[in-house]
């Protein structure tokens, strides 16, 4: 977290976009939801695409955070009750440079 913060290029997870779940518009009917079950790979496509949007947001509100997360580390915004990223609801204050 500390190249990210300091804006150096850092590695991020994201997931293959075949292995999302597949979008249904409209109102399915109960044999295609039961037919359409995420599978486990889906699961985990979907938890590491979620968490890393929550990172990207928490990293692009960094201007407006003067708090860290006890839990991650990550910014935490002024204005938010529990971290963006792990849901935790303690914080330090940011160190400051």
């Amino acid at each position: 977290m500390f190249h990210a913060e300091r804006g150096d290029c850092i590695a991020r997870e994201v997931p293959d976009t075949s292995e999302f779940p597949r979008l249904v518009l409209g109102e399915p009917d109960p044999e295609s939801i039961r037919r359409n079950r995420l599978t486990r790979k889906q699961n985990e496509a979907v938890r590491i695409a979620t968490r890393e949007e929550a990172i990207a947001r928490a990293l692009d509100n960094m201007r407006y955070s003067d708090r860290r997360c006890l839990e991650c580390g990550y910014p935490v915004a002024s204005w938010l009750r529990s971290c963006r990223v792990c849901g935790s609801s303690e914080f330090r204050d940011a160190e400051k440079p």
